[in-house]
């Protein structure tokens, strides 16, 4: 007798607040991971295992997220990563110095030479 099983990813991010002012939202991680994962996947997939067949759901808040951020909605990374160094107030200095490296540490940090230079720079 087969066995069906049903694989579904479920895509779903918090609603990310967004200043009413700026439009801006407060964190990456919907543009991140809209950059590396959510495409991926399914190209992934496609690419090798084209028999396979998977449902992949994006909940309501990630679509509304990724269909403002497609037309160029930012975050306050995104902003602040746009000015030069030299440019950068001593508070945007200090916001990104802790956050530079919320990336998944074992996944993406600890395999990059570049994060670890980078980290150990910071003392």
């Amino acid at each position: 007798m087969p066995l069906y099983v049903a694989l579904v990813w479920h895509q779903h991010p918090p609603l990310y607040y967004k200043d009413p002012k700026t439009g801006v939202y407060s964190r990456p991680w919907v543009r991140v991971h809209a950059t590396k994962d959510y495409y991926d996947m399914a190209a992934m997939l496609e690419g090798h295992h084209p028999d396979v067949r998977v449902t992949i759901n994006l909940t309501p808040v990630l679509v509304r997220q990724l269909d403002d951020l497609a037309p160029g909605a930012k975050d306050i990374y995104w902003v602040l990563a746009e000015k030069p160094a030299e440019q950068l107030a001593d508070d945007a200095k200090r916001f990104f110095l802790p956050r530079f490296f919320d990336a998944n540490w074992d996944h993406i940090n600890r395999r990059s030479p570049s994060s670890r230079g980078l980290l150990a720079q910071t003392g």
